[in-house]
């Protein structure tokens, strides 16, 4: 009798042991912000001088997601695929032909693109997730019982508790461009991927922005089911190819407005395009800002039929629904430069295009041509993006520009 007590306190103690929080490190996790930074910011904000409001070009900076610099056709050495329209940016302005993100992950470099600041230096440089293991039970099952495929599970189990993530996201102390336009009166608008931040001061409206619609995580479904009439679906076998499929438009992928959850019925890339030229008829008498972030060509893959029809020489699936979706954003793209045109405001808009990092080679989909690497890399091939500019009346057409420059340097210009 004694020895099963024995024996069924030590069952006990191991799942009193399994079950304990593996995030006991939280003064490794505990997210501390610079009061008198705080401060700095909201003095600085205070102080920016409007200029007369005819004068102040509004802005519109256009962002790919994981499209590699060898997707575009505009640069060098692309002939397996024809991207016309974001070209024709370029023709009407400048193509930089030595342009790096700083990050070669969503989250990070959007980060910089954002603050203009490397985003190291206010503890920004990891990706945003939105699920840790809990307990040791969960830890062992992921690292020993799951296909994770190349994803390495860390060898030290401690990871940050539910309120420690929900605080990650760019800092309040950091100046994002939003706030900085909104406080020279500009109207500010987000359509597509956010990726900075879920909690409620994180989020866009708490940060600079009048008007949002899209999704607040790294990604979504491309329709509002997986299975639709029209569209074409390709899965990879992946870790994180399941977990995407899996999570759809769930939790961080639902698409909102002025976030608040809607249903949105339309393919994801056409939506955001509608939204952004909404954005831009209805706001073009003011001086505007508006970040249009795509979340294509990331994955989960899904074409529509028409695109893919169009590629039916390349026996490859996988690419061939990967040069689909490149195309329908091109398309996108070149209907919100006609926007510009139609509204009367060319000349008065800034237009910026440019990936957030290089093409995401563990697809198979690309392999970011000569340069080494891909996504997650800060290899050339992960860092290296496609970057241009135009500003009609303001800068020449079809400047080739050698010299070296950075996401950083949107947020200095403007």
């Amino acid at each position: 009798m004694t020895q099963n007590r024995f024996l069924t306190l030590i069952v006990l103690i191991l799942l009193m042991s399994s079950c304990y929080p593996l995030s006991t490190g939280a003064m490794k996790w505990r997210i501390k912000w610079d009061k008198n930074l705080k401060e700095g910011k909201e003095t600085y904000l205070a102080e920016v001088k409007s200029a007369d409001k005819s004068k102040r070009p509004n802005i519109i900076v256009i962002l790919a997601d994981d499209l590699g610099r060898y997707e575009v056709s505009a640069y060098d050495g692309v002939d397996h695929i024809k991207t016309p329209h974001i070209d024709q940016l370029g023709a009407e302005g400048v193509v930089f032909e030595h342009a790096y993100t700083t990050a070669p992950t969503c989250a990070p470099s959007r980060a910089g693109i954002m603050t203009g600041r490397i985003q190291n230096r206010y503890g920004f440089e990891t990706q945003l997730m939105e699920f840790y293991p809990t307990n040791l039970i969960e830890y062992l099952t992921g690292k020993y019982f799951t296909n994770t495929d190349s994803w390495v599970i860390e060898s030290k189990p401690r990871y940050p508790r539910e309120w420690q993530i929900a605080k990650q996201g760019v800092p309040p102390t950091e100046i994002n461009l939003a706030e900085v336009l909104k406080a020279m009166d500009y109207r500010t608008g987000i359509t597509g991927k956010w990726h900075l931040g879920t909690s409620k001061n994180h989020k866009p409206m708490n940060r600079g922005f009048d008007f949002q619609y899209g999704f607040m995580g790294a990604f979504s479904l491309y329709t509002a089911k997986k299975m639709e009439s029209g569209i074409i679906n390709h899965e990879h076998n992946s870790f994180s190819d399941r977990y995407e499929w899996a999570n759809g438009r769930k939790g961080d992928g639902q698409i909102t407005l002025n976030e608040k959850v809607v249903v949105e019925e339309e393919y994801l890339t056409y939506a955001i395009r509608d939204q952004a030229i909404n954005y831009i008829k209805e706001n073009k008498d003011e001086p505007f800002f508006l970040y249009c972030a795509f979340s294509a060509p990331h994955a989960p893959f899904q074409a529509p039929v028409d695109y893919y029809c169009q590629y039916d020489y390349v026996e490859d699936e996988n690419k061939r629904v990967y040069y689909s979706m490149i195309s329908a954003l091109d398309d996108a793209i070149g209907e919100i430069n006609a926007a510009i045109k139609e509204a009367g405001i060319e000349e008065n808009t800034i237009v910026y295009f440019l990936s957030d990092n290089g093409g995401a080679s563990y697809t198979g989909a690309t392999d970011n041509g000569p340069l080494k690497g891909g996504k997650l890399m800060q290899f050339e091939g992960g860092i290296r993006i496609p970057f241009m500019m135009k500003w009609t009346g303001k800068i020449p057409e079809g400047v080739r520009y050698q010299p070296y420059v950075s996401t950083t340097d949107i947020f200095a210009t403007t």
